[in-house]
């Protein structure tokens, strides 16, 4: 099964919906003309590029998973949507987006602060003037704030029932939160089977955040801190979602 982590982030998945309407309502209140062109870097096997080409965007997706990049560009294939295997360190774009988004995260596997200042530049860089960029972060300080421990959680997936389990190892040092996932598949008449994942982000505030924005020629910063959000919100309880328009 060389998709299974693709199938397995797919059952646990939640509905895009909320985040494709989300998109639609930045755009408009930073004035983006449609077709909206936009990059979704990190976009896993590409839940967001379906929606968001049928609301009549025009979609690129970069993914540097190769698992999930071959499960998104299937999953797109009849739409004609790029999905090409790259990550933020990798944009060569030069004014070619009204929008780049990281969604689910996928900025925070930029673990040190030279990674994700040469990623901002190159946002920078391939947006049109007053293009935005969009980051959903995991808002770790407030996670470690409130720090419970991991849950555990069950999917059905193509006939397996499928219990993930959760620890995470939180390095202070080097300021990196660590998450450690272990899937347990079963089915009548087959032997349990596992698969694991690591998954290491970048505990990075807010403001640390807004200063290297703001050095790579980022401006008109607004956060959020859900998809539900129709205002900005001063970061708090909930992700840590911030928009910026370059100059």
């Amino acid at each position: 099964m060389s998709d299974l982590q693709a199938r397995l982030y797919r059952a646990f998945d939640s509905d895009p919906g909320p985040i494709v309407d989300f998109l639609a309502w930045l755009a408009s209140t930073y004035e983006l003309r449609p077709p909206v062109r936009i990059l979704d870097v990190g976009c896993g096997p590409g839940r967001l590029l379906r929606p968001l080409a049928e609301a009549g965007w025009s979609v690129t997706g970069f993914e540097p998973n190769e698992v999930f990049r071959r499960a998104a560009q299937q999953a797109v294939q009849d739409l004609g949507i790029d999905v090409i295997h790259s990550g933020f360190n990798d944009i060569a774009a030069e004014a070619a987006f009204d929008m780049v988004v990281g969604v689910n995260g996928s900025f925070a596997y930029l673990l040190s602060s030279n990674a994700r200042q040469d990623a901002l530049r190159r946002c920078y860089r391939a947006l049109e003037p007053g293009g935005v960029l969009f980051l959903d972060l995991p808002n770790l300080l407030r996670i470690l704030l409130e720090y419970r421990g991991p849950g555990e959680f069950d999917a059905a997936m193509d006939g397996y029932q499928v219990h993930l389990t959760r620890r995470h190892e939180i390095d202070f040092h080097a300021a990196v939160f660590t998450t450690h996932e272990e899937y347990v598949l079963t089915r009548p008449g087959e032997p349990e089977s596992t698969f694991e994942a690591v998954h290491a982000y970048s505990i990075l505030p807010y403001a640390v955040l807004k200063e290297a924005l703001e050095a790579a020629g980022f401006a008109d910063l607004r956060t959020f801190t859900s998809f539900e959000a129709r205002t900005v919100e001063r970061i708090g309880p909930g992700r840590m979602m911030v928009a910026a328009r370059r100059s």
